[in-house]
């Protein structure tokens, strides 16, 4: 039995809607290879986060958080130039943690404040994803775990997010906003997709409150990184386990879909929203056909050779 902060006690969390699940002995085996990995990650990120920090502005109290390769540094770069579109000033609140020396190159040319460890071991071991789902795309999301657990370790909120996202207007002050009145959590809706029941939430987009029942709700998540490697996804299991929380108290909210537009409202016949906040260009194959729909629902802010032929940049 678990403990919370009151000292009350709960069952193990139970993925209820879905059958026991026998993890692998080998997934068990990377999952333990990479905490450990990420445990001496941690310890330089520690030493390294004051004079990291320093270079932010923390006024707000919030930091968001993006993480990405070299190859998706693209589409960093396109968030970035929306932001400037849209007269957002993102670059001293914003902390992008690249997975590799050329991205971080891109990223801080840009004039945003990113972490690289060259040390670290898990990185360089990190391969390309060429599709959704598999072995390297798993691996990503045990980082994505790590940073915003290295995140909330720290005295602010942390609104984490993938790159292929776009800002039409700056979310950060109503999402404050509503961290100030008790919302611990909250998530962009995913859509209509079983696999993500019962809250639907999309990890791409999530805003957390620093408070001691959400990074109760995170250790959670960091106890059953194994799950990332079973279901080759960090979301599956993050839903089940932000229910679970919810169920004991934690205040999950899912955004307005109009506002915080996952990639299900432009996909088939369904109708785009007229004035979204923000667009997370998801629901997409491959990085083609992101780049593509990024083009069509005037979303691209960079020059269309970026576009047309990303890895040459």
């Amino acid at each position: 039995m678990a403990a919370d902060s009151t000292g009350r006690a709960w069952a193990p969390l139970r993925f209820h809607s879905r059958d026991p699940v026998e993890i692998p002995e080998a997934v068990k085996l990377l999952s333990a290879r990479i905490e450990a990995l990420q445990a001496e990650d941690s310890n330089r990120f520690v030493a390294t986060a004051p004079a990291v920090l320093r270079r932010l502005d923390l006024s707000r109290g919030v930091v968001t958080a993006m993480t990405c390769d070299d190859r998706f540094s693209l589409l960093f770069e396109n968030w970035a130039a929306g932001c400037d579109r849209h007269g957002i000033d993102a670059r001293a609140t914003t902390l992008v943690f690249p997975t590799d020396a050329r991205a971080r190159e891109r990223i801080e040319s840009l004039g945003f404040v990113a972490y690289f460890d060259g040390e670290s071991e898990h990185l360089r071991e990190m391969t390309t994803s060429t599709a959704y789902g598999d072995t390297a795309w798993s691996t990503y999301m045990y980082h994505q775990n790590w940073v915003i657990a290295q995140l909330l370790a720290l005295d602010v909120d942390v609104l984490f997010q993938d790159v292929d996202v776009v800002w039409r207007r700056d979310p950060v002050p109503g999402l404050r906003e509503q961290a100030s009145h008790g919302v611990d959590v909250q998530v962009m809706y995913d859509g209509p997709n079983p696999r993500f029941q019962p809250i639907y939430a999309n990890s791409g987009f999530m805003y957390f409150r620093n408070s001691v029942a959400v990074r109760g709700l995170w250790a959670d998540v960091c106890a059953h990184n194994e799950l990332v490697g079973y279901y080759c996804s960090q979301q599956e299991p993050l839903n089940v386990i932000l229910a679970a929380h919810a169920h004991r108290g934690l205040d999950v909210r899912v955004l307005d879909e109009d506002r915080f537009t996952n990639g299900h409202r432009y996909c088939g016949d369904r109708t785009p929203p007229a004035d979204p906040w923000v667009v997370h260009v998801s629901w997409t194959e491959n990085l083609v056909r992101k780049l593509e729909r990024y083009a069509v629902h005037d979303l691209w802010f960079l020059d269309d050779a970026a576009r047309a032929d990303p890895i040459a940049r």
